[in-house]
């Protein structure tokens, strides 16, 4: 059987005999060039399924690559992958901006996430039949608002503990990035023995996914593992905003779902996360500014290159009044709704007070059950997300 072609362009012999080694052994076919000048020549002229390149090199800068990668037919749906010592988080969007399917930062657990994102990308069609063996695969989820008090961080968490519970051979960790102050250590009543602070403290060498999956709280009854947010403004202020892409690739490498609750926040590291998602779930009130500014959300995110199939929408009554019907709110938002959760009146606020799930204190509510659904929705939505191949 014809294997897959990869194309490294990677101007580091050391490095780039190591790849080529280990993407030997996993059943790709490996071709190795140094400059950029070089890559796009092989990239025309042999038409590898995957280009994996590093973004510094010698002749050309790697951006400027991908872009011409990008601007030919030839290539222009190529899988294109970055695999760079360049690690700031504008970096990261850069990259994506110009084309990237993937940006992976050189450090610890690399190899592994490179190797984890081919395997993900190959499940359809003959680029699958083409690899040894099954290699796990994992999942960026990211939950996002438009306005505050509509319930983000808390259905975050209960479709995050459903996950686990519907999903129980795999692994499931939530990073708090709702900044300056974050609440989901005081949700799911989580210890803080360490935090998103802390580790930005952490060298690439210390933060290993083996790291991470001894030393994260795991909340009781939440059955998934927590990255706290910040204690305080402060924290939020020095936060090492250029160790934020190590991180969530390391996050990524150690378990088999991210789920990441962004609160409202749009800026540049919130970008970073919804960039990347394979599925963002935006929490909006059944009225009229709700769904205004949920409107506008959404098309910004369109613009910036999100894809449409990866927006779901989850609709939270947190007040008894019915607000708008679900044919309204989908004529004024330009987007299905994936799902409308009932009025639990006190009942959500309770469990939270309590630090349980709210399958856990009250199963049988409407509620309950609409969230357990949009949770087995959501794991079908990955499902067939990850059954194509991504193209930009």
């Amino acid at each position: 059987m014809e294997k897959v072609l990869i194309l490294l362009i990677e101007p580091d012999e050391s490095t780039a005999a190591f790849l080529r080694q280990v993407l030997s052994r996993v059943g790709f076919q490996v071709q190795v060039v140094s400059s950029g000048k070089e890559g796009l020549i092989n990239a025309w002229r042999d038409q590898p399924d995957i280009i994996v390149l590093e973004l510094n090199l010698p002749d050309l800068d790697g951006l400027e690559v991908v872009r011409k990668l990008r601007g030919d037919q030839r290539t222009s749906r190529k899988m294109i992958v970055g695999l760079t010592s360049r690690s700031q988080p504008e970096d990261t969007i850069a990259g994506l901006e110009a084309g990237l399917n993937q940006y992976i930062v050189k450090q610890a657990d690399a190899i592994d996430t490179l190797l984890r994102y081919l395997a993900g990308e190959q499940r359809a069609g003959q680029l699958r039949q083409k690899v040894k063996g099954p290699i796990p695969s994992n999942h960026l989820i990211a939950f996002l608002s438009a306005k505050g008090g509509v319930g983000t961080s808390s259905l975050c968490i209960n479709v995050a503990g459903q996950i686990t519970r519907q999903d129980s051979k795999h692994t499931v960790v939530v990073l708090d990035l709702v900044l300056p102050i974050g609440s989901l250590a005081q949700i799911t009543g989580s210890k803080r023995p360490i935090d998103l602070f802390q580790l930005t403290k952490m060298s690439s060498g210390e933060l290993t996914p083996e790291y991470l999956r001894k030393n994260l709280p795991a909340p009781k009854s939440w059955g998934f593992y927590l990255v706290p947010g910040c204690n305080d403004p402060h924290q939020a202020v020095n936060l090492q905003t250029d160790r934020l892409s190590p991180i969530i690739q390391t996050l990524q490498a150690a378990f088999t779902y991210l789920i990441v609750d962004i609160g409202r926040d749009l800026s540049h590291l919130a970008m970073l996360v919804l960039r990347q998602a394979d599925a963002i779930v935006m929490i909006l009130t059944p009225d009229e500014p709700g769904i205004s500014s949920s409107h506008i959300v959404r098309n910004y995110l369109l613009e910036e290159g999100v894809i449409k199939d990866r927006l779901l929408f989850l609709c939270n009554r947190p007040l008894a009044t019915e607000g708008l019907n679900v044919d309204a709110i989908e004529a004024a938002l330009g987007h299905k709704i994936n799902i409308s959760i009932p009025n639990m009146g006190a009942i959500f606020h309770l469990a939270n007070t309590l630090h349980a799930p709210l399958h856990l204190r009250c199963p049988e509510e409407p509620a309950t059950i609409a969230i357990n659904r949009f949770s087995a929705n959501l794991l079908q939505h990955l499902k067939q997300a990850g059954d194509k191949v991504r193209l930009p």
